[in-house]
């Protein structure tokens, strides 16, 4: 995927989970640092859900469970090789809503459990992927830059060759030649 392509991939999935209304089931959004590898971050996802699950009630429970048991899913069956994914799951009371959206920034690992999607982190990486964008298109152009200056510089580097053997013929001449010069 090209790089603007991600940006823009990013951009339709935020507003998406901004559109999305409240069905009065809550959603699981989850921010989970996978730079530390798949099982440390499954072990991080899954300390936060176990801490987060004491404070809901009996009737909050099944929605968290479910919501938790998909990410929970991703985490144990793919393999990880991005810096960081946003989660947003909603369980099957609240029209079951399922998305992995993996990022190259480092995230926080953080857990919310609200009536809405929260998209904060998601906003950030957009940011995030665009200055990236643009760091590729200056480094691209700066490369450019820098093999038409490579090339000035051995076309003169040549001329200058050129003009110090003038009229000199043999590799021997050259190199007498260029020493009674310099």
């Amino acid at each position: 995927m090209l790089h603007h392509d991600k940006s823009r991939a990013l951009l339709k999935s935020a507003e998406l989970l901004a559109q999305i209304e409240s069905t009065g089931v809550n959603f699981l959004t989850c921010s989970i640092d996978t730079s530390c590898g798949q099982r440390q971050a499954l072990n991080h996802f899954r300390n936060m859900a176990v801490i987060y699950r004491k404070t809901l009630s009996h009737n909050q429970l099944t929605d968290f469970d479910h919501a938790a048991k998909m990410v929970e899913t991703y985490l144990q069956d793919q393999t990880l090789s991005v810096k960081g994914i946003l989660f947003f799951s909603r369980g099957i009371l609240g029209g079951q809503y399922f998305e992995a959206i993996p990022v190259h920034m480092r995230l926080d690992n953080r857990l919310f459990f609200s009536s809405a999607p929260i998209i904060s982190t998601l906003l950030e990486s957009i940011y995030d992927q665009r200055y990236r964008e643009s760091m590729v298109h200056w480094n691209e152009a700066a490369y450019q830059s820098s093999i038409a200056m490579l090339q000035a510089d051995v076309e003169i580097s040549a001329r200058i060759s050129d003009i110090k053997t003038d009229g000199v013929n043999s590799p021997d001449e050259r190199n007498n030649h260029l020493d009674l010069v310099a």
